[in-house]
């Protein structure tokens, strides 16, 4: 049988249970360890075999042993002192990689680069924001500290339930961001991910990502999956790297890709796990050594620039003319409050206002199919059409507004909620991008586009490529009649 935590089935008894001085029934026991237990399965059996921490009272009631409990609280909390204590726990590293420790590095803690995720599919989400739909590693004013997400990470089922929510468990993620995101005194964080590097039935590593993990000598995680390893350390990429990838090997080692092996420095969301890597150190090491290594010895020619044309554009987007974000476009900022509210918008249907937020029914479509829901619609920030299930940034309900139809407008956002507008062409978004400057004015003229609209430009204006300079300049004279 699995080993028991009976200290957090104490502790969820404690939640559910209605009389707190009386022994909990049967049904409050076990609902208590099923909660609190994903493998159980039934729960008889563990209750009936728990003798000396479960005792049985009168009336089929039960209750815990204070000792037995005490005894696994002491060792639960010189696990936990160990874990989150300054001191290095570093053995020796071997060709078969385990983890025995949950650790989050205090370099990433100090930061407020936080977000929850779902998961199974790792969704990143801002919980204390909303649970609704999800957020991306560009959503700065959403990340917060590891406290809060670390707090709502530690939430079960049921507090989700209770908020509405179908989510069943969440976890971590942590936002790598480049220097000019980074506060003063801080270094620069890359992700070394190997993927596919490591027998999860055995433990055993591929010799390479043994090697990489060896000089890094600096935090690693296990990956979710437990086939991949993450290595976090400080320093970065040359500045015409975007990010860099290539496979360490030419036969599978598991699964079904070959091993490879990446390098992040910006732009990009961690799934943490904290399975500390056992062996390693559980701090954040100064890696740029490491980095140059790994750039020498496995790049070549074609993996000199291995970023897509959004990630290149997106690089240029910041060098050329950084917003006031200093990483993303300020027209992923616009707020759905500050589009109700500009002249050319359509007003929210019987609308109230409190605290901020707006509720009513649905500006662009009807509030439901009865036509009785009038309240179907809410924002501040972000929006979100109850009916729909779906919301977003202002620039996506711009986007509903000019570009969807009807009782199915919200379809144009796209299924998987985040702003990136998929069902626009490019020359759409475009025109999106110069409508809310020019008949929305909810930004000035020379505020720089996302990336997407620039590559556009290029091609409206048939530039030559990658002349990104002068496709800023051509997009501040650009009008909605030029294309």
């Amino acid at each position: 049988m699995s080993e028991i935590d009976w200290v957090s089935v104490r502790d969820r008894a404690k939640e559910i249970t209605e009389d707190v001085l009386s022994p909990l029934s049967y049904e409050e026991l076990a609902t208590a360890l099923e909660d609190t237990h994903d493998d159980v399965g039934l729960a008889g059996g563990y209750i009936e075999s728990a003798e000396g921490t479960i005792l049985r009272k009168k009336d089929d009631g039960y209750s815990f042993n204070p000792t037995a409990i005490e005894v696994q609280q002491n060792a639960t909390d010189e696990d936990k002192a160990d874990s989150d204590s300054g001191e290095e726990v570093v053995g020796e590293l071997s060709e078969v990689v385990e983890s025995s420790r949950v650790v989050y590095p205090d370099e990433l803690k100090e930061r407020e680069n936080w977000l929850c995720r779902t998961w199974d599919d790792k969704v990143p989400l801002a919980p204390w924001r909303s649970l609704e739909y999800n957020a991306t590693w560009g959503d700065v004013e959403l990340w917060s500290t590891f406290n809060e997400a670390k707090s709502w990470a530690d939430k079960d089922k049921t507090t989700f339930q209770a908020l509405g929510s179908d989510v069943d468990r969440l976890g971590l993620c942590f936002i790598l961001n480049d220097e000019d995101g980074i506060p003063n005194g801080r270094e620069q964080l890359s992700l070394i991910d190997l993927d596919d590097v490591r027998k999860s039935e055995t433990g055993e590593v591929h010799p390479v990502a043994l090697e990489v993990l060896e000089r890094c000598n600096s935090y690693a995680e296990l990956s979710q999956s437990g086939e991949g390893i993450h290595i976090i350390v400080e320093g970065s990429l040359p500045d015409h790297l975007g990010e860099f990838k290539k496979e360490i090997d030419d036969e599978i080692w598991v699964g079904d890709e070959l091993p490879k092996i990446e390098i992040y420095d910006h732009s990009h969301v961690i799934a943490m796990v904290a399975d500390l890597v056992d062996g390693c150190p559980n701090r954040v090491a100064d890696g740029q050594e490491n980095i140059d290594w790994i750039l020498e010895e496995y790049g070549d020619d074609e993996h000199q620039d291995t970023r897509s044309s959004g990630s290149i554009l997106d690089e240029k987007h910041k060098k050329v003319k950084t917003s006031s974000s200093g990483d993303y476009s300020v027209y992923w900022q616009i707020s759905a409050r500050d589009v109700l509210r500009c002249g050319s918008f359509p007003s929210v249907k019987s609308d109230r206002e409190k605290n901020g937020e707006i509720w009513g029914g649905h500006p662009v479509h009807d509030s439901s199919s009865s036509g009785k829901d009038k309240k179907n619609f809410h924002a501040d920030t972000d929006w979100y059409c109850f009916r729909c299930d779906t919301g977003g940034h202002g620039l996506e309900l711009l986007a509903v507004e000019e570009f969807g139809s009807g009782s199915t407008a919200c379809d144009v956002v796209g299924d998987e909620k985040t702003h990136n507008l998929p069902d626009l062409s490019d020359r759409e978004f475009l025109e999106l991008c110069l409508l809310a400057r020019d008949k929305y004015s909810l930004v000035s003229e020379d505020t720089s586009p996302p990336a997407r609209a620039i590559s556009e430009v290029i091609e409206v204006a048939d530039l030559p490529d990658e002349e990104y300079s002068l496709a800023y300049t051509v997009y501040e004279n650009m009008s909605i009649d030029d294309i």
